[in-house]
């Protein structure tokens, strides 16, 4: 059986995008043959768990070792504080945990015996890892890539835009030529990491975020108030991704349409910090929006399995036409097969929403477009009119994370072989 050193610097209990999918790729490795010893951070500044999940989809059943960043801790000291700066300017605040574990990660390699690495990023510096165990012990390498280094939704200011453009870029050239293959979330993605390699075009691949159909199958719909239309959003704001263009169009909605104020609720499911909380209640819609706060992902899909739509917000990114990026959460809302409404520059995922007729799609910046949108679909939930979704079964294959990770098991036999 393949022994694969799965790096990830998000994994439960930690509640995190990335540790989803983690968590589910070592799953569905493990019924392919293939042994994943995951290793992660376990002292992150990090304040949300999903213990639940913990308990039943790792405890006992996959092999796991945290392992701590040697500044990470609360009591540092003047030397601890200048490195953990020098560090962040060179890279990004989470690098301590990969630039202080590099021997002790590649005495890991010879200890458990271990056939290949793969390194699953952001953030970046978790492929420095990857990279080390390439030149050192030379075990093949897959660089999983859920964001690009220089494209990225979260980076936002003039100091970060410079240590993105700059630094990031000679990164990505140094780790994209050393590693034996590269995967990325989406097709876009893909494409522009092997832009203008074509001699090494055949070691990039594609393999997408997805849904467990496990979940889905003992999930019971919340049984939220019927009295109103519900609207659920999943997941974080962060850079920009932001629901400010959205609250514009909704209040933009309520203004044209008063009585919409008694027939529409938006529930806000996710770890938001106050600002979300202040920037609701300075637009006026405190008695639109629920903020839920984190929940289990069990129950986050209960939610959007419950919802009369799912609300789906992409991030707009300045100089970027074409928006490589699909959200995690898009998967789960296909499978949910509830309406979608997906605020979303031009890009991949308005594209598939579009294709597939899976909701309606309207740009950011289009506030009277998402006020226009929310009054329609207010207007088909009082007829009952508001239909659930019946997504393509060729669709909902391309997203099911047993086979994407069959995808991606195949990938690391053929480099084993090799």
């Amino acid at each position: 059986m393949v022994k694969i050193l799965y790096i990830t610097f998000y994994f439960y209990p930690y509640s995190h995008p990335g540790g989803q999918r983690a968590l589910k790729q070592v799953k569905y490795l493990q019924k392919n043959d293939i042994h994943p010893i995951v290793l992660h951070c376990s002292n992150m500044p990090w304040k949300d768990f999903d213990q639940e999940s913990y308990e039943k989809e790792v405890v006992g059943k996959m092999d796991v070792l945290p392992i701590t960043a040697p500044r990470f801790n609360k009591n540092r000291t003047l030397i601890d504080r200048a490195v953990l700066r020098f560090e962040s300017v060179l890279f990004e605040d989470r690098a301590d945990w990969a630039l202080g574990n590099l021997d002790k990660v590649a005495q890991m390699v010879d200890d458990r015996k271990i056939d290949m690495a793969l390194t699953s990023g952001p953030p970046q510096s978790v492929h420095i890892l990857g990279w080390y165990l390439k030149e050192k012990k030379n075990i093949p390498w897959i660089m999983d890539m859920r964001d690009p280094f220089v494209i990225d939704p979260k980076c936002h200011g003039l100091v970060e835009f410079i240590q993105k453009k700059l630094l990031f870029e000679i990164y990505e050239r140094i780790f994209i030529k050393s590693a034996d293959c590269i995967v990325a979330t989406s097709e876009e993605t893909t494409l522009r990491l092997s832009d203008g390699q074509p001699e090494s075009r055949e070691k990039f691949h594609t393999v997408r975020n997805g849904f467990d159909e496990d979940d889905f199958r003992n999930t019971v719909p919340n049984r939220l108030d019927r009295s109103r239309m519900n609207i659920v959003y999943t997941g974080r704001f962060w850079g920009d991704r932001t629901p400010h263009h959205f609250f514009e169009g909704l209040r933009m909605a309520v203004s044209l349409k008063p009585g919409l104020r008694n027939t529409i609720r938006i529930i806000l499911v996710g770890a938001f910090g106050q600002d979300i909380a202040a920037l609701v209640h300075s637009k006026g819609l405190s008695d639109l929006v629920t903020i839920v706060g984190l929940v289990s992902h069990r129950e986050a899909l209960s939610l959007q399995v419950g919802s009369d739509a799912n609300l789906l917000i992409v991030d707009s990114m300045p100089g970027v036409d074409n928006t490589p990026f699909i959200p995690g959460k898009l998967p789960e809302y296909i499978r949910a097969g509830r309406p979608i409404i997906a605020v979303a520059p031009r890009g991949e995922a308005r594209t598939l929403i579009e294709k597939y007729q899976l909701g309606v799609t309207v740009s950011p910046d289009d506030r009277r477009g998402i006020a226009e949108v929310l009054l329609s679909i207010a207007e088909k939930w009082k007829k009952k009119e508001l239909l659930a979704n019946q997504p393509d079964p060729a669709l909902l294959e391309q997203f099911d994370r047993a086979f994407q990770t069959l995808k991606l098991s195949r990938i690391m036999k053929d480099l084993i072989k090799k």
